[in-house]
This record gives C-alpha cells, sequence and structure tokens, in this order.
C-alpha cells in the first residue's frame, strides 16, 4: 500500500482553485447576460404588442368613420344632393381603411406569436392586461453604474479567468516535494526459527515499511511553460480589448436610450390617449 501526499506546491494547487473559480464566476454571469437577453426580447416583444394594439384600435376607428362618411355621401348621392363620383371616392377609401385594418390585425397577431415565443408560451394565446401603460412613468436620470451590467461582468470575468491561468503558469515552473509512504507484506512457506507460519505462506506475515520524500522538477517544460505564458498573455490582452468595447457599447446605449426615454416621455405628455 503506498500513500503519497504533495506537501509543497508553491501555490500552483491553489492557483488551479482559482480558474475554476473564475470559470464559475465567468459561467453565472454569461447565464445572467443570457437572462437580461430573454428578458430584454419579451419587454420588446410586449410593447410591439402594445403598440400594434393602439394601431389597431385607431384603424378600426377611422373605419367606422368612414362608414359614416360613406353612408352619408351614399344618402345625399340617392337624394342627387351630390354627384356620384364623390359615392365612389367615398367607398374607394372606406375599402382603403378597411385593407389597412386587416393588415394591422395581421401584425397584431405576429406580435402576439413573437410574445409568445418570447415568454417560453410559443403557440399559447397572449392577452396583455388593460390599459397597463396608462400612468406615464417618471423619467429619472441618475448616472448607471455600466460596470455592474451583465454583459460587463461577463467580460471582466472573461479577464479574470485569464489572468488567473497566468498565475497558475507562473507557478508551474516550481519544485514540488512530496511525502511518500509505503506499507508492504509477505508470506513464505519456508520454515524460520522463531517466526510462525501460517497457511504455507499464503498468509501475509513478514510486513515492511518505508518513508520518503521526492522532489520533482519539470526541468524540460520550461520552453513550452514560456509559450503558453504568451499565449495567455495575448488572450488577456484580447479579453481586456473586449472588455473596454463592450463598456463603450454600454456607455453609447445607455445615452441613446435616455435620449429616447426623454422624447417619448415629453410625447406621451404632449398627445395623452
Amino acid at each position: 500500500m503506498l500513500l503519497s501526499w504533495e506537501a509543497v506546491d508553491f501555490g500552483l494547487r491553489k492557483a488551479g482553485v482559482d480558474v475554476a473559480r473564475a470559470q464559475t464566476a465567468l459561467a453565472k454571469n454569461q447565464a445572467a447576460l443570457t437572462e437580461l437577453d430573454v428578458a430584454s426580447a419579451a419587454a420588446d416583444a410586449y410593447l410591439t404588442v402594445l403598440a400594434a394594439d393602439e394601431s389597431v384600435r385607431a384603424i378600426r376607428a377611422n373605419v367606422a368613420r368612414l362608414q359614416v362618411f360613406a353612408d352619408n355621401v351614399r344618402t345625399l348621392v340617392q337624394n342627387q344632393l351630390r354627384p356620384g363620383a364623390d359615392q365612389s371616392r367615398a367607398e374607394a377609401e372606406l375599402a382603403v381603411s378597411r385593407n389597412q385594418l386587416s393588415q394591422a390585425v395581421q401584425i397584431a397577431d405576429l406580435a402576439r406569436a413573437s410574445l409568445a415565443d418570447a415568454i417560453g408560451a410559443a403557440g399559447v394565446p397572449v392577452e396583455l392586461a388593460p390599459r397597463s401603460l396608462d400612468v406615464l412613468p417618471e423619467v429619472t436620470a441618475e448616472p448607471a453604474d455600466l460596470t455592474s451590467h451583465p454583459a460587463a461582468r461577463a467580460g471582466q470575468a472573461a479577464v479574470d479567468v485569464v489572468r488567473a491561468r497566468e498565475r497558475s503558469l507562473d507557478r508551474a515552473y516550481y519544485p514540488h516535494l512530496t511525502l511518500q509512504s509505503e506499507f508492504a507484506a509477505r508470506g513464505t512457506g519456508a520454515k524460520v526459527p522463531g517466526v510462525a507460519s501460517f497457511g504455507d505462506g499464503l498468509w501475509l506475515q513478514v510486513p515492511n515499511w518505508v518513508i520518503g520524500a521526492s522532489v520533482t522538477f519539470p526541468a524540460f517544460d520550461r520552453f513550452s511553460i514560456n509559450a503558453r505564458k504568451r499565449v495567455e498573455v495575448q488572450n488577456e490582452l484580447a479579453e481586456t480589448a473586449r472588455y473596454e468595447r463592450t463598456i463603450q457599447n454600454l456607455t453609447t446605449q445607455d445615452a441613446k436610450a435616455r435620449a429616447l426615454m426623454k422624447a417619448a416621455a415629453e410625447i406621451a405628455r404632449n398627445t395623452p390617449i
């Protein structure tokens, strides 16, 4: 039986644990980013359905208005108070409005199908809460901490993974001290004075043990380790550049979102439904 314990590794095991933890953090942040993407898609689909429903409501009201207008023109034409061309024009406008209503209903149905797919209920009819956005929310201009955004956190986690691998490679060339012990026993069928014989050598009756230490040193791995270090240095530069680009994109998106929100709020105040 051999027992071996690597007593001293100059931080190599801890560096490996740090790499695993960094990879775990990266996976969690990527999962959070995916959840945000799904939620954003669902919110966008929800707003699209609301806009489509309002379009249907407005076009349906226009159809009703043109229907009344066409009926009035028809009555005037029948009483010879208006020319027949006015009736033809009114009916043509009514037909165009009905076609627009059909297209608006189609767009609303497609938007509902997209919303059902976004919330994981494909094929299920989706009905929205009536008048859910009647109250205009207050627009705040508080500065946002973009580094806490899931995309930024995922980018930083990717950088941390590369740095953890670099620290692990820094300790890969250090020697390892291993403590070893061995216990052995053997049986013999020989008749030795003072030693009892059991089972004609089948029983392990002569024990032995040994304790020692060994030092291992990867002398011929220096070139490969240095090459891997150079690779990780370039990987760190690439991941850092991606992280900085992510921060730039988030900053731009934040500025655009604030401008769009401000304009939308002003339009909503000027044109209440």
